[in-house]
This record gives C-alpha cells, sequence and structure tokens, in this order.
C-alpha cells in the first residue's frame, strides 16, 4: 500500500516526535542537513524567513525525491505556493 507524503510524515513524527528547523544560508546547507537528520528519523523544517528556502528545498527533493521536508517561517501567498 503506498502512503501518502502526509501520512508517512506523520508516522514519522509519531514515532521520533523530532524535527530540526534550519535556516539556512546556502542551498547546499539545506542537503547537508537532510543528509544528515533523515537517517536519524529527524524530520527538516527549512524556515522561509531565509532567502535560500525555497532553492533548498528543490534542491533536496531534486537529489532525493521522496524526501519528507517541511516548510516553516511560511508568511505569503507566494511563499505557499514556493513551498508546495
Amino acid at each position: 500500500m503506498v502512503m501518502s507524503k502526509s501520512i508517512a510524515l506523520y508516522e514519522i513524527l509519531k514515532r521520533h516526535r523530532l524535527i530540526g528547523l534550519l535556516t539556512p544560508k546556502t542551498p547546499e546547507q539545506c542537503i547537508i542537513a537532510y543528509e544528515t537528520l533523515n537517517p536519524l528519523g529527524v524530520v527538516l523544517e527549512i524556515a522561509f524567513r531565509s532567502a535560500a528556502a525555497a532553492d533548498g528545498i528543490e534542491a533536496v527533493l531534486k537529489r532525493y525525491p521522496e524526501a519528507l521536508i517541511l516548510a516553516g517561517t511560511v508568511m505569503t501567498e507566494k511563499q505557499a505556493k514556493l513551498a508546495i
């Protein structure tokens, strides 16, 4: 049975209860954080208060298409669309 990303994310959070918040300066920091946290069961949240957030999320998903990432500090409609 294929789970949606939302259900998969919920299951990870229910099991580990850990979220790592990152305010990246570069997209590469997002990749490094994801590669470090994911094996530990920690979900990465990338804060949109950083100009590198959208590019960072895109970089992680390009390298890891099945990655489960949270977008944080989403304050505008534009940021919401970029996060999605």
